[in-house]
């Protein structure tokens, strides 16, 4: 199997890692032992997803002429593993 990105993909791929360097709340470790109640969480969790949507980072399982292909592969991955670092590290 070939598991090289297309030259779509790769585009998409830094267009992400910039926009993530750009607006990651940064380390989320520290910033949930921050967060002291669950409503506070919640509060915080709701607005990085609506950041996520604000910039089209939402949908991912929508069809490919709504989001683009490769779009939607790198997203679907990245979320499954659990964040940048996995997938969008060189």
């Amino acid at each position: 199997m070939d598991f090289k990105l297309s030259p779509e993909q790769e585009r998409f791929r830094a267009e992400l890692r910039g926009w993530l360097e750009a607006n990651s709340p940064g380390d989320w470790g520290k910033i949930r032992a921050g967060l002291k109640t669950r409503e506070a969480q919640a509060e915080f969790l709701i607005g990085w997803q609506r950041k996520l949507h604000g910039a089209g980072y939402v949908g991912l399982h929508w069809p490919t002429d709504v989001l683009s292909g490769a779009a939607v592969g790198l997203l679907c991955a990245w979320f499954a593993l659990g964040g940048r670092r996995r997938v969008l590290r060189r």
